[in-house]
């Protein structure tokens, strides 16, 4: 089953798609048909998708959100997170406790306020999943975004496990 949400952007498509053989997993996918990649999503409007992909779902669900990319505010937060971290090395791209960059990552979303703030009312955040976590300078990879520096985690495929309270 597909369904279609209007997105900010008129020429991007964002498309809530659930298999009905596993009603469990929920992505959201952001189309432009010129731009093979997708396209950048607002907060709000992921925000209203969420709430309609939830709508009908189970008591537990895994969202597929795709690349962090395509959510600008997410990743811009991310990089300006590991930033202002302490324990994350900007000259060396990494974690200093020695966690994966998956494990930092996954665990940094899940405490960022910017990701709390999507979930509609009645869910809880249960579990963030990431990997293939890209660190640059996010200020050169992502529009608008003011995060100076190198070595920042800015992008990573992204899951939610959401549970309904």
């Amino acid at each position: 089953m597909v369904a279609a949400a209007a997105a900010a952007d008129p020429a991007c498509t964002l498309r809530i798609e659930v298999d009905r053989r596993e009603p469990a997993w929920i992505r959201l996918r952001s189309v432009r048909p010129e731009a093979p990649g997708g396209c950048a999503l607002d907060t709000d409007t992921l925000r209203r998708t969420l709430a309609e992909a939830l709508a009908a779902a189970g008591p537990v669900v895994t969202v597929a959100l795709g690349r962090l990319v395509g959510y600008p505010a997410l990743a811009c937060g991310l990089a300006a997170q590991a930033a202002a971290d302490p324990g994350w090395d900007r000259r060396h791209g990494r974690a200093r406790d020695g966690r994966s960059d998956n494990t930092w990552t996954a665990q940094a979303l899940a405490a960022s306020q910017p990701l709390a703030g999507l979930l509609p009312a009645g869910w809880t955040l249960q579990a963030v999943s990431v990997e293939k976590v890209l660190k640059g300078r996010p200020a050169q990879q992502l529009a608008d975004c003011p995060v100076e520096g190198g070595g920042l985690p800015f992008d990573a495929q992204l899951w939610l496990r959401l549970r309904r309270r």
